[in-house]
């Protein structure tokens, strides 16, 4: 299962889908079920339950939270080699999908949101998206998902609970007051 939160992400993977297919490499592609729209907690955590790998090409995703989230349940994650999430996942390279370049952000975007205009997001290709989920898939398969990742989650645990955020949040906060 392939969890999408926006429409972006969707088109994005429909698309290189579409191109992996034409390229009859049918062998090289793992099963996949994906889910589009809002999903209750609970849900989320049924679907993270059954998932092994969580795949995102959000670009926006300035915290981080959601590839957190997915390595805490156990899952790999594949995004993209951008944001907050490239901090604590560098020694996981081979589920980072590189960035070719840069692109303007969808014109339809800047028009509707007037501080996006001038902006650019990483710009991606389905030959490196589909390297790295092949990556994933074939280490999920073989069990051989790596020690990093279980230090990873471990670390995410220990320093980016709500409440070690909120703690050094107020830490901060009290000399002020």
């Amino acid at each position: 299962n392939i969890a999408f939160k926006s429409d972006e992400e969707f088109t994005e993977y429909l698309y290189i889908r579409a191109q992996l297919l034409t390229k009859k490499n049918l062998d090289q592609i793992p099963s996949i079920k994906g889910f589009y729209g809002y999903v209750s907690d609970v849900e989320l955590k049924k679907r993270y339950d059954n998932s092994h790998i969580y795949f995102s090409t959000e670009r926006g995703n300035g915290w981080g939270i959601p590839v957190m989230n997915s390595i805490v349940n156990g899952m790999v994650p594949v995004c993209i080699d951008w944001g907050a999430s490239t901090e604590y996942l560098k020694c996981l390279d081979r589920y980072l999908i590189n960035v070719d370049s840069l692109e303007v952000v969808f014109p339809t975007l800047q028009k509707k949101t007037p501080w996006y205009q001038g902006q650019e997001w990483a710009s991606l290709n389905s030959t490196n998206i589909s390297k790295c989920l092949l990556n994933a898939y074939n280490d999920v398969k073989a069990g051989s998902v790596s020690q990093d990742l279980v230090r990873i989650k471990n670390d995410i645990l220990k320093n980016f609970s709500f409440e070690t955020i909120s703690c050094n949040f107020d830490s901060l906060i009290k000399p002020i007051l």
